[in-house]
C-alpha cells in the first residue's frame, strides 16, 4: 500500500507559512517518509517546497489579497468557506490518485492555532541567485511608519541601500519590489533572494529577523518578538519596544561600522 500525505490547504499570511505550515509540512515529510506528497498553498509560495511534491494551488485571489492574510487564515474565509476549499483540495488529491489511502494533515483554521516546535523543522532552502550584495532595509508593519521613514531617510544614502518588502510592509513608494510587472508571481522568491544574498538586513523584530536567523545573515532588529527562539551570533536585538528612534539609527549606524559596512 503507497503511503501518500496530504497537507493543507493554506490560505494564510506569509510569516506563518515559513515559521508554522511549511516547517510543519517538513517535519511530517521527514517522519512520514511518503511515496507522493501533495501540498495546497499559495501559488507564489511553491518554491518553499521540494520539487518531488505535488503541489496543488490555492485560489489566487486569496494569495492576490495578502492584507487579509491573518496568520493562519483569511479575514474573507470563513470556517463553512474554508471547509468548501478543504474539500476542493481532497477532490484534487483523490483526481491523481485511484483509491482512498491518503493521510490528510492541516493547521487548525484559527488565527491563534500555533503548531509545537517538535512537530516542524526548520531548515534553509538551497536557493540560487545572482541578486548583488545589497544592505537591506524591510520596514515591517510592526513598527509605527513615521519611525520607519524616519530610520529610511538616515540610513538610505549608504551604499548598496535598498528597501524591501510584501504590499504590508510600509514605505511602498521606496520598496523595489513593488515595481516588477510580475510581483505576485515573484514577491516571495525575490525577498528570500535579497535576505539571501545581503550584506545585512534591518528591520524591526519580525519574522524577517527569524528568517535572517534561518539563513545566517547579519541582521540588525528591534522591538519584541515571540516568534521561534533566534539562535545566531550574527542577529543583534535591542529588546525593547519603548526606545526613541534615535537611539535606533544610533544603534544601527555603531552596528554597520562595526560590521564595516557604513559608508
Amino acid at each position: 500500500m503507497d503511503n501518500i500525505v496530504a497537507c493543507g490547504p493554506f490560505i494564510g499570511s506569509f510569516e506563518s507559512e515559513v515559521i508554522q505550515f511549511q516547517p510543519f509540512v517538513k517535519w511530517l515529510y521527514l517522519v512520514l517518509k511518503p511515496q507522493k506528497f501533495f501540498i495546497s498553498s499559495h501559488k507564489n509560495r511553491k518554491f518553499l517546497y521540494p520539487d518531488n511534491t505535488i503541489f496543488l494551488p490555492v485560489y489566487e485571489d486569496l494569495t492576490r489579497n495578502e492584507f487579509s492574510q491573518d496568520y493562519i487564515v483569511h479575514k474573507d474565509v470563513g470556517t463553512k468557506d474554508y471547509n468548501i476549499i478543504v474539500k476542493k483540495f481532497r477532490q484534487d488529491v483523490s483526481s491523481h490518485i485511484k483509491g482512498n489511502n491518503v493521510l490528510y494533515y492541516r493547521l487548525t483554521y484559527n488565527r491563534f492555532s500555533w503548531i509545537p516546535e517538535y512537530k516542524r523543522v526548520f531548515e534553509p532552502l538551497k536557493l540560487k541567485s545572482n541578486k548583488k550584495s545589497h544592505i537591506i532595509f524591510i520596514p515591517s508593519d510592526v513598527e509605527k511608519s513615521q519611525i520607519l521613514y524616519k530610520i529610511y531617510e538616515k540610513l538610505s544614502n549608504l551604499n548598496d541601500f535598498v528597501c524591501i518588502g510584501d504590499m504590508k510592509t510600509y514605505l511602498p513608494e521606496h520598496n523595489i519590489l513593488l515595481r516588477d510587472n510580475l510581483y505576485f508571481q515573484n514577491v516571495y522568491k525575490n525577498i528570500l533572494d535579497y535576505i539571501c544574498n545581503a550584506k545585512c538586513v534591518i528591520c524591526p523584530s519580525s519574522h524577517w529577523t527569524t528568517i535572517c536567523s534561518f539563513y545566517n545573515i547579519p541582521c540588525f532588529s528591534w522591538g519584541k518578538y515571540t516568534g521561534p527562539d533566534i539562535e545566531s551570533k550574527n542577529i543583534h536585538i535591542i529588546n525593547n519596544n519603548d526606545i526613541s528612534v534615535e537611539h535606533i539609527i544610533l544603534g544601527v549606524k555603531a552596528w554597520l561600522k562595526e560590521m564595516h559596512l557604513s559608508n
